[in-house]
């Protein structure tokens, strides 16, 4: 099923809030006041980072475009935020 363009961005807003919402309590998590916290908390937070990419992109790190898997069905943003 095909969703509008609005309902979209929503979706994109959603999962893209839900990714920062996890490295932010990543912090309470792995409490990175020593090395090995710091390390697993930096881990955690760059593969999180990276599935922004499955979203939206950017070639110059201004403009962004949609990722063309992403079609902002419920299915779909499920999958992003394993």
């Amino acid at each position: 099923m095909r969703v509008s363009e609005l309902e979209r961005f929503k979706k994109a807003a959603e999962v893209l809030w839900s990714l920062l919402d996890d490295i932010d309590t990543a912090s309470d998590m792995f409490k990175p006041s020593n090395e090995a916290g710091y390390k697993a908390f930096y881990d955690y937070a760059m593969r999180k980072a990276a599935k922004r990419g499955k979203v939206m992109q950017s070639l110059d790190g201004y403009s962004l475009s949609w990722c063309p898997e992403f079609d902002g069905t419920d299915q779909h943003n499920v999958a992003l935020l394993r």
